[in-house]
């Protein structure tokens, strides 16, 4: 659909995300409004209750959607599919437990639909509400006193993670949500209740929904760290972050033997709510998308802690280091062609030919070798051309 409304191809990974926007759905004659929301925005497909259907149908491999995510959405949803499959080769009962599905809803959903695994869905296919990763609702908000958000969860909340509060049935109150940065247990048995220190008043009754998960991606990254990028992969992008109060942020990024430094082009100031942590510079530096770098280790021991700096200003310093950082690798991939090709030619040139019969050939001979005895052979041999 996003290549028939903007020409941008999703399979070519420029989707438009179309189907991501909200919409209102008018009478064509009376111009009455019939519906409104996101009303072309689907679930995601969780087909983990399908699974042991698919064995058993003879489907021998799975495949699983994560274009653009990150490596812990890959790494919690290969994990929990894997363990599913063993237990269906084993013959034994396969059904993902409770907490595994909260581990796929938590890393990344709009919802879940099992598609067409289970017959038709209807207006069920669609989020209508949540265009973008939700979350897991834990809770509801009870309270407001003395700069504390009063909550009874679920599931504890702790520092780093984030939350998102949702408002009550019958409220046009917008949703909001921050990073957790302080918080306090009032009661660890029964109906378990917190203290999350903020100057935001939430509406009491507003639903808690944790959109972030440090425990579950400290364990995800955890599973991946030590793992080495293969021969052949992306280039390894390293990083340090230094900065003070008042002072440009300064970013290295290398690659290799190239190095190359950013500076943000505003201040580093004191941060009111989220300040600039490891999490959120990796989060933002390796948005990498289809470049040749992958981001490996991300040293910011050199930034003062609690500052902050807008999002789009980290985005415009890795765009620029990446840009550089990739025009000299084409120049060096260029440089590698010429030479490799001006060998070509020599090794073409050097063939002697003077006294030798060369066979007559009509039109143009290409001949494609895999070594240098076959292509002086084949020049031998009168081929125009040699692959």
């Amino acid at each position: 659909m996003s290549g028939m409304i903007s020409e941008r191809s999703a399979n070519r990974g420029s989707c438009a995300q179309s189907c991501r926007k909200d919409y209102v759905l008018r009478d064509a004659d009376s111009n009455a409004v019939l519906d409104s929301g996101y009303l072309i925005s689907a679930r995601d497909l969780g087909a983990y209750e399908s699974v042991p259907d698919l064995a058993a149908a003879g489907v021998g491999c799975l495949k699983i959607e994560g274009r653009k995510k990150k490596p812990e959405y890959v790494a919690v949803v290969t994990r929990n599919y894997r363990e599913t499959l063993d237990h269906v080769a084993a013959g034994e009962p396969s059904a993902l437990p409770p907490e595994n599905v909260q581990e796929l809803v938590q890393i990344f959903s709009r919802g879940f639909t099992p598609g067409m695994y289970q017959g038709r869905a209807g207006r069920d296919y669609i989020t209508r509400s949540h265009p973008d990763n939700r979350g897991l609702e834990i809770g509801v908000v009870t309270g407001y006193h003395a700069g504390e958000i009063l909550v009874d969860v679920m599931t504890l909340l702790v520092p780093g993670d984030g939350v998102g509060f949702e408002a009550p049935d019958g409220s046009d109150a917008p949703t909001s949500g921050f990073t957790i940065e302080d918080i306090r247990t009032l009661s660890a048995r029964g109906p378990l209740k917190q203290a999350i220190r903020s100057t935001r008043r939430i509406p009491v009754g507003s639903r808690v929904v944790r959109s972030f998960d440090m425990s579950l991606m400290r364990t995800a990254r955890g599973s991946f760290a030590g793992v080495e990028l293969p021969a052949g992969a992306r280039n390894r992008l390293d990083v340090r972050v230094f900065g003070s109060a008042g002072a440009s942020l300064k970013v290295v990024f290398s690659a290799g033997d190239d190095v190359v430094t950013a500076r943000s082009d505003m201040a580093l100031a004191p941060a009111r709510n989220r300040s600039l942590d490891e999490m959120q510079l990796r989060e933002q530096f390796g948005r990498l998308g289809e470049t040749s770098f992958a981001l490996a280790e991300l040293d910011a021991a050199g930034l003062t802690p609690g500052l902050f700096l807008p999002v789009s200003e980290l985005n415009r310093m890795r765009q620029a280091a990446v840009e550089e950082l990739e025009q000299r690798l084409t120049w060096r991939s260029r440089g590698t062609h010429d030479e490799r090709e001006q060998r070509i030619n020599a090794a073409v040139n050097s063939v002697a030919t003077a006294g030798q019969r060369t066979p007559a050939v009509t039109g143009n001979l290409v001949v494609e070798v895999f070594g240098e005895d076959d292509a002086r052979a084949a020049a031998r041999s009168g081929a125009n051309e040699i692959i």
